[in-house]
């Protein structure tokens, strides 16, 4: 599986974390702390939820891949 390329660093998907971290909290208190629409808090969380499925899908991808190697290659 080919894994895209990280995207460029957003301030907003950065801020979300950090509320969302402090306390489980709606897309409009979001909004409204954030100053920014809903629409566009919207957008930032499903990107949030598309690159952690991609993260969780590559490590499972990998870990499958690990598990089917054969160990004598694997040591060097």
């Amino acid at each position: 599986m080919k894994i895209p390329p990280r995207p460029p660093h957003n301030p907003l998907q950065d801020s979300i974390l950090i509320l969302l971290q402090e306390s489980p909290r709606t897309k409009q208190e979001l909004s409204k702390i954030l100053d920014r629409p809903i629409s566009r808090i919207t957008r930032a969380l499903r990107s949030l939820l598309i690159l952690e499925k991609i993260k969780q899908e590559a490590g499972e991808e990998m870990q499958y891949r690990l598990s089917k190697s054969d160990p004598s290659k694997t040591a060097s």
